[in-house]
């Protein structure tokens, strides 16, 4: 592999873990830490929660890992969700 890609790297995977928490912060200002943060939102701790965005044949092809692929599920968190008291 070249260009500093290795076999760890996944496009897809990475901007949508980057986008969900990004949403969740934008819906979460409050929170004080990352413990009231993380109970707040305790969907980011659930590894499964990008299969709820994407069918196992989307997200296991080998274009996610290259480029962004749209969720073809469900769509990603809107920012304005309010987070879980």
């Amino acid at each position: 592999m070249g260009g500093g890609e290795t076999d760890e790297e996944f496009l897809t995977l990475t901007t949508f873990w980057v986008l969900a928490v990004q949403a969740a912060l934008r819906a979460d200002r409050e929170a004080p830490d990352f413990e009231s943060f993380a109970r707040r939102h305790p969907e980011l701790l659930d590894k499964d929660l990008v299969r709820r965005h994407y069918r196992d044949g989307t997200i296991e092809c080998e274009r996610a890992r290259t480029e962004w692929i749209e969720p073809d599920r469900a769509p990603l968190p809107e920012p304005s969700l309010a987070p879980r008291a």
